[in-house]
């Protein structure tokens, strides 16, 4: 307790940034351990409702200025 809050803080290009704010005691549990099973369930949760995480695509264009003769 108390329980746990997801913001939402903002619109990106093709994203949206939320933050989950939880509690947890810390004496029984390394923080990298806590946020990557939070995010493995966050994870999860996502595939269980068929939600897709947008990933930014690019062109990449090779130019080449040498000059065959």
């Amino acid at each position: 307790s108390p329980p746990y809050k997801i913001l939402l803080e903002d619109f990106g290009e093709s994203s949206i940034k939320l933050t989950a704010q939880f509690f947890v005691d810390i004496k029984d549990n390394l923080e990298r351990d806590v946020r990557s099973s939070i995010r493995q369930k966050i994870l999860a949760e996502f595939n269980n409702e068929k939600i897709e995480i947008p990933f930014p695509q690019s062109d990449v264009r090779i130019k080449s200025d040498s000059k065959e003769q």
